[in-house]
């Protein structure tokens, strides 16, 4: 369902944990390519290049304990108690608007596997903003980027790059006439109006911005390979 809501800003980036021990309908596309052509044109240079290290002071965090590891992420607070181990293959976590996972350490804990790595991909989202309350078309087309590697620090540490403005507004080429019946149908007509003489789909009242972030924890034990991905869900709006 789209979501129309009013966000007030937060003191505070609050992460809210959903469904860690459930499997999330998501993961099923996770890491397939989306081959459908980008209105816009990503950056030519190299992902690790791109990024300078700048490491955002690591004032609070959250830790997740799975079977084989655990992993802390840094300024996240889950208001969910972490403490027992996670039995899924994936977490979710919900994050309030403004909190920016980018510049962020990663710390692995209490690790029992080899070969590990750990990567991230994101998905982005269309919305319609009617300065302050806005609808999300969440259940209609996204960008699903390529898995990436997080830059080891070293120590079993990782750090989480910057994106650039053109890899966040990366979305599928599609019929503006689409966009425009998707949004009467269900933003309704206020946000219909605001949209109906868009010469594009990132004009105006619509924009396209990173609504999911994916990490994925790959390693071996024993022979057999060990997948974790957690989920990361951005709220939308301004």
């Amino acid at each position: 369902m789209f979501r129309n809501l009013i966000f007030l800003t937060p003191i505070l980036a609050i992460f809210l944990c959903f469904g860690c021990n459930q499997q999330d309908d998501k993961i099923n596309n996770v890491g397939l390519q989306n081959d459908s052509a980008s209105i816009f044109t990503q950056s030519s240079e190299d992902f690790n290049e791109l990024n300078k290290i700048e490491l955002l002071p690591c004032d609070t965090s959250i830790t997740l304990h799975f079977k084989d590891f655990s992993l802390k992420i840094c300024n996240l607070i889950c208001y969910d108690k972490l403490d027992s181990t996670i039995v899924s293959d994936t977490c979710g976590l919900w994050s309030e608007m403004g909190y920016r996972i980018e510049g962020q350490q990663i710390f692995l804990l209490q690790n029992t596997l080899k070969k590990i790595s750990i990567e991230q991909c994101y998905e982005t989202t269309l919305s319609v903003s009617n300065e302050g309350p806005h609808c999300d078309l969440i259940n209609w087309e996204h960008f699903l980027s390529d898995w990436k590697p997080l830059l080891n620090l070293g120590e079993n540490t990782y750090y989480f790059p910057f994106y650039t403005d053109s890899e966040k507004r990366m979305f599928p080429n599609i019929p503006l006439n689409s966009f425009k019946e998707k949004v009467k149908e269900h933003c309704g007509d206020d946000y219909y109006q605001l949209i109906k003489n868009n010469n594009s789909i990132s004009e105006g009242a619509s924009d396209v911005s990173i609504s999911t972030i994916f990490l994925r924890i790959r390693g071996e034990k024993n022979g057999n390979k060990i997948e974790k991905i957690i989920i990361i869900e951005i709220s939308q709006g301004c």
